[in-house]
């Protein structure tokens, strides 16, 4: 039933909560979303509570733009119980972590205006390309659940719906101008932040119906750590719509383009040793052995250097300005200059983890549409193009000269040598082939010979062309019981490059998109060090029934998805480990290096395949295990998963404003394209060519409270997560691949509430509990007499996600003054799965294993918990003016300047590390920074 009901003056404060929380245009008109009704919600900031059998928060226009203008949608829902982000920077320009219920942003599926914004082939979500704050209605966070007509291959974790504001009806305007610094204790130089916005409301065109908004926006900003980075981000905003009746029907038209131009900064090794290396010093006659640290480890990017042990550390120098190596001096070996010595923590000119680029140039096209072709039946479609050109990497050292097979040395080019980025020793059964390199072929400085080493970028470049559509038929079989019926399809092609890229005198490369106008090798091919082209398709259906019993007082949802993935993937390169390293050799020579690497699988207990013989060392003498000798060449493979997917809720509401709810959901985690590519190295057909998708079971219930001054909601929560996917060592192939390690529990509670006492006051608070216990113990390694190690994961919490978090908003009015103050305490965090502290070994790994006697403590079993105030104020000048859009806001990010670990580089994805002795890395947490932004409207 779609209840429209309005009393008063109430009306104009409640209808903006009322707006669109899900997904899909389909999803809102399903829900009801539309429905307003006088006292049914509190007007609480915009921090809302959807009376849906499920556990969403939606945060709302008003409290969005109280934050930072500019803001990462994902730094804003940090208001959200379960929700922890960790930004990189005070603009949201430079990423974050993300999770939702201790699962990584890979695991989440985030949409706008009902298309996803989720990588195609990772299922990375990239929050510093999100729209512009200031364009949207709302953003709405299913914890743990998505909607049924959800094209997403990974949302296991839960769901992020973005919506689009509907442009005015009224002619009308904004011109938005912040400035702002980092003021952190400590801070050696002004990191000034610059952004301007403006926005236009074309009212009704010539009266026929028609509204439209155009928008464009630029950032530019220092970044807050060292002397070079910098921020760039610019985009540009649009939507046309047009009301078809008074019955909701319309259609609409909205784009986006958005660039980004930003450097990595703040990333640094989490650990806090003092030095820069370890020795075990043997035992003597009258003293025992003991480990002995040598030199001085200091605070910055690089692997020698370390997360800052204060505030005051937080602030580093890398080797800049500099100038690169540039002797071109015939016959004889040139190279790229030696890094500085200390105290500047610095790599060779260039090289450093800071200068690297990470630019990406975004844009799509989103159709949406609802027509009511009777009283009773609704079809709504929303279609999507999106285009994203991308990379993110380092440098690599250009060799003039050939690859020789056999040789790591010899460079020489002629007979029976190679160009492309290679590998010139084979494997001889799951080893580690020696003598990669960049292999040009010809001279590249122009000094007459091929013995020199060059500078060059090398990112892995990412372009990808994705089309999509979601049509929903609703059918009102009466007033109170409703169905309908889903397609869903995505296509997205993903094509991954890796082309290499000169760099100038000072270190800068010429293009920061190598793609445009890559190296060539002395044959006239691309030199690039991967070389992959992806399709990944849904099709999927899927129905759902909502009914409403006992004079409403009863709402039941019963749903079904039906996802069917399809992966068509083209390895152009050959795989050469099970970790998906790969020799991209010139293509004129794939014949010749396919003969001098050929490729054998040998499946567990299989000893000859033809005339090859397994090999009796290594890993390969344990005949249970499978055992891969030579390179896997280039092929195509294609992979399909299919699931059912029920997603089942109820609600009863009773008594004067309370409700409970239940709720049930099966989710589903496709592998990712890394993942899929990686089991190329195995022949297909065998256990290890076939990655499994992680699947979750998910259930849920709560209680609501809902009245004209307050807002509550408690929820908890129980999710099996099943074929846990994670990087982590492989006895088979010695190296790192991944692996399915079982299953996990989750569980947990959020509870929130929202009280508005007075018309000027209103009060919010919130907090989360998150607890997981992992199954089993992951193999850590074999020893040489065939003993199997393993880590001790089982029982233990997995890394990275915080057990608690606690935090709130109050805001309220005085005069002509707006002030809101919010606060986040984020909980210790478990580095790694094992939850030991990270060690060091400075004795000799046997079986995976470090003896105890040899490991040293290099950083915490714990992340410390910490806590983050936001302090702004809005001066309404407006109201002086007659005008109520008019105000100049301040803002203060980390108001006390608490120094912190921000979000954690983990393992495929997860935000925690899989073992004792895997060194992450960790952005420092963002000092204190301000921003004032004056705000002109009518």
């Amino acid at each position: 039933m779609r209840t429209k009901l309005f009393a008063g003056v109430a009306f104009a404060a409640l209808l903006i909560p009322g707006a669109a929380f899900a997904q899909s245009t389909g999803s809102a008109d399903f829900e009801g979303e539309e429905i307003v009704v006088t006292g049914s919600r509190v007007n609480t900031g915009q921090i809302t509570i959807p009376d849906e059998p499920k556990t969403r928060v939606t945060v709302g226009a008003e409290t969005i733009s109280r934050q930072r203008p500019g803001q990462t949608v994902n730094e804003i829902i940090n208001l959200v119980p379960g929700v922890s982000f960790q930004n990189n920077d005070a603009t949201g320009a430079a990423g974050g972590t993300f999770t939702i219920r201790g699962f990584d942003s890979s695991r989440i599926s985030q949409t706008l205006d009902g298309i996803p914004l989720n990588d195609t082939g990772n299922y990375a979500i990239y929050t510093n390309q999100q729209q512009d704050p200031e364009t949207l209605e709302s953003v709405s966070v299913n914890l743990g659940t998505t909607d049924v007509d959800s094209p997403t291959a990974s949302a296991v974790g839960g769901t992020v719906n973005i919506r689009t504001r509907v442009p005015s009806e009224q002619f009308g305007a904004m011109l938005s101008g912040t400035y702002g610094d980092y003021i952190g204790i400590g801070n050696n130089m002004s990191r000034p932040m610059f952004r301007m916005f403006g926005m236009v409301d074309t009212g009704d065109i010539a009266h026929t119906g028609v509204r439209a908004f155009f928008s464009a926006s630029n950032l530019e900003a220092r970044q807050p750590f060292n002397n070079y980075g910098r921020l760039k981000k610019q985009q540009y905003n649009g939507r046309i719509y047009k009301s078809l009746g008074d019955n909701g029907d319309f259609v609409s038209l909205a784009g986006q383009y958005n660039e980004n131009r930003n450097n990595f900064f703040g990333s640094v090794p989490l650990r806090t040793d003092r030095y820069a290396s370890y020795t075990l010093v043997p035992a003597t006659p009258t003293t025992p052995a003991f480990i002995q640290g040598l030199g001085t480890r200091i605070t910055g990017p690089n692997s020698a250097n370390r997360f800052p042990w204060n505030r005051d550390e937080r602030y580093y120098n890398i080797n800049y300005p500099c100038t690169i190596n540039t002797a071109a001096r015939p016959g004889l070996a040139d190279t790229p200059s030696a890094a500085p010595v200390a105290p500047t923590a610095g790599a060779s000119c260039g090289q450093e983890f800071d200068r690297r680029y990470n630019p990406s140039n975004t844009g799509s096209l989103r159709f949406g549409s609802r027509f009511s072709l009777t009283d009773s039946l609704v079809f709504t479609l929303d279609a999507s193009y999106q285009y994203t050109k991308a990379n993110g990497g380092g440098t690599v050292s250009l060799l003039e000269g050939c690859g020789t097979q056999g040789s790591t040395t010899l460079r020489t080019c002629g007979a029976g040598t190679y160009t492309g980025v290679i590998n010139t020793t084979g494997n001889t059964g799951n080893g580690s082939p020696g003598g990669f390199g960049y292999y040009v072929g010809r001279d590249l400085n122009g000094d007459g010979d091929t013995l020199d080493t060059i500078l060059a970028i090398a990112p892995s470049q990412t372009q990808t062309r994705r089309f999509g559509a979601v049509a929903n038929l609703i059918y009102d079989l009466n007033d109170n019981n409703r169905v309908r019926l889903t397609y869903t399809f995505d296509y997205g092609r993903h094509r991954q490059t890796g082309e290499a890229g000169l760099v100038g005198t000072d270190g800068e490369p010429f293009d920061v998109f190598p793609v445009n106008n890559g190296i060539l090798d002395s044959k006239g091919a691309l030199i690039e060090k991967r070389d992959r082209k992806s399709i990944a398709m849904l099709n999927q259906v899927s129905g759902e029934y909502r009914g409403q019993f006992m004079d409403e007082k009863l709402i039941v949802k019963v749903g079904v998805r039906a996802p069917f993935f399809e992966r068509r993937l083209d390895q152009r390169c050959f795989t050469v480990q099970g970790n998906g390293n790969v020799s991209c050799i010139s293509p004129s020579q794939v014949a010749a290096y396919a003969a001098a690497n050929p490729y054998t699988y040998f499946a567990p207990g299989v000893t000859t395949v033809g005339t090859v013989v397994r090999p009796t060392t290594g890993s390969c003498a344990i005949t249970t295990r499978a055992c891969v000798v030579g390179f896997a060449p280039p092929q195509k493979r294609t992979f399909n998963y299919n699931r059912a997917l029920p997603n089942v809720g109820v609600t009863y509401k009773f008594g004067d404003g309370y409700s409970v709810y239940a709720s049930y959901a099966k989710g589903l985690s496709v592998p990712g394209t890394d993942n899929l590519y990686n089991s190329f190295y195995y022949a297909a057909g065998s256990p290890q060519a076939k990655p499994v998708p992680e699947t979750t079971d998910s259930f849920e219930g709560g209680f609501r409270y809902n009245t004209g001054s307050i807002q509550a909601q408690l929820s908890g929560w129980y999710t099996k997560f099943q074929n846990r996917t994670v990087s982590v060592y492989d006895i088979e192939s010695d190296t790192s691949v991944y692996r399915n390690l079982g299953a996990v529990d989750k569980y947990g509670f959020e509870a929130s509430i929202a009280y508005r006492p007075v018309r000027d006051l209103t009060v919010y608070a919130f907090t989360s509990y998150l607890h997981s216990k992992i199954k089993d113990n992951i193999e850590a390694g074999v020893t040489s007499t065939g003993t199997v190690n393993y880590f001790q994961t089982a029982g233990k919490r997995e890394g990275g996600s915080p057990d608690w978090t606690v935090g709130g908003r109050v805001q309220g009015t005085i005069g002509l003054f707006d002030i809101g103050v919010q606060s986040k305490y984020t909980g210790p965090r478990f580095v790694n799965d094992e939850n030991l502290p990270v060690y060091g070994c400075a004795g000799t790994i046997s079986g995976g294993l470090c003896p105890s006697a040899q490991q040293y403590v290099i950083y915490y079993a714990k992340i410390p918990a910490y806590a983050v105030v936001d302090l702004d104020v809005r001066f309404n000048l407006g109201k002086l003016l007659d005008n109520q859009k008019t105000y100049f806001q301040l803002n203060v990010s980390n108001l006390f300047d608490r120094f912190y670990v921000g979000g954690l580089s983990g393992s495929s994805g997860f935000v925690g590390l899989p073992n004792r002795y895997s060194v992450g890395n960790a952005i420092i947490g963002t000092p204190r920074s301000i921003t004032g932004s004056l705000v002109v409207a009518f």
